[in-house]
């Protein structure tokens, strides 16, 4: 390899590190929320919070795409407010 494909290789793999970088942030990120979603949980489940609160970070949940209602369920009034994705809008 000459001198010119050593350097053109290094702006390359600094491109490639410059993505990954962003990538990272992007994990680190979404990772930050995870962790606030499960001390909300946390915290409602240690508080024995009202099931209006509980149902209210499902649904925050689902619409967020962490957790997906069974089709088959369909609607359910088993929550104090329905779950399913028609009602959920």
């Amino acid at each position: 390899m000459n001198e010119q494909e050593v350097r053109a290789k290094c702006v390359q793999l600094a491109e490639m590190a410059g993505g990954l970088t962003v990538e990272v942030k992007g994990l680190v990120k979404e990772n930050e929320i995870l962790k606030d979603y499960i001390d909300n949980i946390a915290a409602i489940i240690h508080y024995q919070m009202p099931l209006k609160e509980q149902d209210a970070w499902l649904k925050s949940m689902i619409k967020e795409g962490y957790y997906t209602v069974d089709p088959e369920d369909g609607c359910s009034k088993l929550y104090s407010m329905c779950m399913c994705m028609e009602c959920l809008g």
